[in-house]
C-alpha cells in the first residue's frame, strides 16, 4: 500500500483505527510498520530520512533507519510503504469551538438548534484528525457538546482526536438584552452566582474552565478561579489589558488572546508559568496577508481549491488594523522573550 507524501502520522492513526477493530483489544499483539518515511520529531532536531517506524498496540516502539526487513505475512503485523512521505507528531489546537461556523454571515450560530450543532461539532472534530490534529482544547461550547463528543471518542464510539472540553463559558450577563442568546455563555452575576455557574459545569465534565474576565468584579474572579482550582480544574481567561493583569494576579492559568498585554503582565506569566495562547489569526494584517500570498503563490499553492476556500474563510475572521495587529506581534515577542510558555490557537473550528 502506497500512501501519498506530507502526512501525519495523527492520519495514519485514523486510518489504522478505523479499519482495525481489533487493534484496541489486542494492544500487545498487534503492530503497525511504516517504512520508506521521513521522520520530523519537532524537537528541532534535523529530518530523519528513509526510516522505518513500528508501532505496537498504540506505542511506537521502535524508530530504525532503512526499509523494514520483516516478515510481511505475519497477520498481527501490517506494513505500510509511504513512499517517502513525512511522519512527525501530532497537531494541538490549543484555542478551538468544536461546533463553529467561519464565516457565519447569517449569524447561524446564535439562532440553530442544538442538533444541527452538535452533528456538525462532530464531524469537524474527525476533520481535524484526517488533517493531522490529534489533540484539541475547546475553549467554550454550547450545551457541552465538546464534554459528549469529547466521551464518545474516549470510549471508541467513533474515532476522533482528543478532546479537553471546557463546557461553557462563564461570564457576567451583559447590559444589552439582544446580546444574551449566544448558547456558549454562562451567565452569572456575583460571587455566589459565579460558583454556581463554575459548579455546573464541574459537575457537567468539564476538564477546565474559561472566563471572560474583564468585565468580572475582583470578588466574582477570585471565587471562580477558587472553585475550580478547589476541584482540580486549571483556569483559562479571555482576557486583554488590565484585565488580563488583573486575571494573572488573582491566579488564572492561562491567557486567551492577550490584546494589549503590558510589560507588567507579560514578567508576571512569566514568573507565574501562566501560559500565553495568543490565537495569531485574530491579529490578521494588510502586510501579513500579502506575506502569506506571495509564500503560497511560490509554493504553487495558489489554485489549490482546499487553500482559496481556506483563504476565503479566513478573511472573515478578526480583522486587525496594521497598528494592532503589528502591536500584537510585538507582544508575543515580548512574551517569547520573557520565558511565557506560549501555546497554538486557532479561535474557530478545528481545523
Amino acid at each position: 500500500m502506497k500512501i501519498k507524501p506530507a502526512c501525519s502520522l495523527a492520519i495514519f492513526a485514523a486510518l489504522f483505527v478505523g479499519s482495525w477493530p481489533s487493534f484496541g483489544q489486542e494492544a500487545g499483539e498487534n503492530r503497525i510498520v511504516l517504512t520508506n518515511c521521513n521522520v520530523i520529531d519537532c524537537t528541532g532536531k534535523s529530518m530523519m530520512t528513509d526510516m522505518t517506524i513500528v508501532i505496537t498496540g498504540k506505542r511506537i516502539s521502535k524508530v530504525t533507519k532503512g526499509v523494514y526487513r520483516g516478515n510481511n505475512n505475519d497477520p498481527s503485523t501490517r506494513v505500510f510503504d509511504l513512499d517517502g512521505g513525512y511522519v512527525l507528531p501530532g497537531f494541538w489546537n490549543m484555542h478551538s469551538h468544536l461546533s463553529d461556523l467561519l464565516p457565519d454571515v447569517n449569524d447561524i450560530l446564535g439562532t440553530e438548534p442544538l442538533l444541527p450543532a452538535a452533528i456538525r461539532a462532530g464531524r469537524n472534530a474527525m476533520d481535524a484528525l484526517k488533517r493531522g490534529f490529534t489533540a484539541l482544547r475547546m475553549t467554550g461550547e454550547r450545551d457541552y457538546i465538546d464534554v459528549a463528543w469529547r466521551d464518545a471518542f474516549s470510549a471508541g464510539v467513533f474515532v476522533g482526536p482528543r478532546i479537553f472540553a471546557s463546557g461553557k463559558i462563564v461570564m457576567p450577563t451583559p447590559d444589552r438584552q439582544q446580546d444574551r442568546r449566544w448558547p456558549v455563555a454562562l451567565y452569572a452575576d456575583g460571587p455566589i452566582e459565579v460558583r454556581k455557574a463554575m459548579q455546573e459545569n464541574i459537575n457537567r465534565g468539564a476538564d477546565f474552565i474559561k472566563l471572560v474576565v474583564n468585565d468580572l468584579e475582583p470578588d466574582e474572579l477570585e471565587a471562580a478561579i477558587e472553585t475550580a482550582h478547589a476541584n482540580g480544574l486549571r483556569v483559562t481567561a479571555h482576557s486583554g489589558g488590565i484585565g488580563a493583569q488583573r486575571a494573572v494576579e488573582a491566579g488564572v492559568d492561562c491567557i486567551e488572546h492577550g490584546y494589549g498585554l503590558n510589560d507588567k503582565t507579560i514578567r508576571m506569566m512569566a514568573e507565574k508559568g501562566v501560559f500565553y495562547d495568543a490565537t495569531i489569526v485574530c491579529n490578521l494584517s494588510k502586510d501579513y496577508i500579502a506575506e502569506r500570498e506571495k509564500i503560497i503563490a511560490e509554493l504553487g499553492l495558489d489554485e489549490d481549491p482546499e487553500v482559496v476556500k481556506g483563504r476565503i474563510e479566513v478573511a472573515f475572521a478578526d480583522e486587525r488594523s496594521q497598528e494592532m495587529a503589528s502591536r500584537q506581534r510585538e507582544i508575543l515577542r515580548k512574551a517569547r522573550d520573557a520565558g511565557v510558555k506560549i501555546i497554538p490557537g486557532g479561535d474557530s473550528n478545528p481545523f
